[in-house]
């Protein structure tokens, strides 16, 4: 697609939503702030800090940190947020390593927020939504996901009969998705990751690939990295190991240095702790690795 034609759906978006304000829906760190159950008094403080007037002065930094918080925000402030993540995916979408192009399309996609946006949207809003959705689906696989776009559009076009299999759709992807979470979780990632992408062909490696990763990341895996429970476990059964060996040098090089060659034996025993935490370092950044 060439970017004339991205260009033309960005100017339709930012078009319709030229005048639309905040008001008082939820913002984008209001939202961060209620998926981590905050105070309202954080909510209030994390909403001072948030773009209100005018969503194109919301930074592409802050749509990258933030890919998840459309799932957290009422008809406002979707109506406010929507156009600013639109434009970012259109625009990011080859090179941004945020999951928030993916995000956007999702929630454009969910059959209760399409049927609350359709009540509450104009009639240009909808039609640049749709044309989103319609520039997302001929940009394809390769960069975002957009299996469910079918179907969502013909729910944004009127046909309520989509809703239903849309719903059933999505239910299946997520059964798949837990399932796949799981045997990662058995399996380790970096071996089923890799074992799949070489199985796959050309034209589903990408997507299987990202979906893999996509499913790490909800899950908390990571490729090459321990779980943290493990991490913090090790660490303090180290320090349970060493303590002995460095309380026992500190009292022997302290206190018996002039008890003949004990000041060895102490120094022997701070050295034992010293090279346990080097070794542990090292395998900390092997692990990273």
């Amino acid at each position: 697609m060439g970017e004339t034609q991205i260009d033309s759906v960005v100017r339709q978006i930012t078009d319709a939503f030229a005048d639309v304000l905040l008001e008082d829906g939820i913002s984008l760190r209001e939202a961060d702030v209620i998926d981590d159950y905050g105070t309202d008094e954080e909510r209030a403080a994390a909403r001072r800090r948030d773009v209100s007037d005018d969503w194109q002065r919301i930074p592409d930094e802050d749509i990258e940190q933030y890919s998840s918080v459309l799932c957290f925000m009422d008809e406002a402030g979707l109506r406010f947020h929507l156009p600013a993540y639109m434009r970012f995916a259109l625009r990011k979408y080859r090179e941004s390593e945020s999951m928030s192009a993916d995000f956007t399309i999702y929630r454009l996609c969910d059959p209760e927020d399409i049927v609350r946006l359709l009540a509450y949207l104009t009639e240009d809003q909808i039609d640049a939504v749709r044309m989103f959705l319609n520039t997302c689906l001929e940009i394809g696989d390769d960069y975002l996901d957009v299996a469910d776009v079918p179907l969502a559009l013909r729910l944004w076009q009127g046909d309520q009969d989509a809703a239903a299999k849309l719903r059933a759709f999505q239910n299946e992807r997520i059964a798949a998705a837990t399932q796949l979470v799981q045997e990662l979780t058995a399996r380790g990632e970096g071996q089923l990751q890799s074992r799949l992408c070489e199985d796959s062909t050309d034209g589903g490696q990408n997507q299987g690939c990202r979906l893999i990763q996509r499913a790490g990341q909800e899950s908390g895996i990571r490729e090459g990295q321990p779980d943290k429970s493990s991490v913090w476990s090790r660490r303090f059964l180290l320090l349970l190991s060493v303590t002995p060996f460095a309380g026992l040098g500190y009292v022997l090089y302290f206190r018996h240095r002039e008890h003949g060659m004990w000041w060895l034996l102490g120094v022997a025993g701070i050295g034992v702790a010293f090279v346990a935490f080097l070794l542990d370092l090292r395998r900390q950044r092997r692990d990273a690795e």
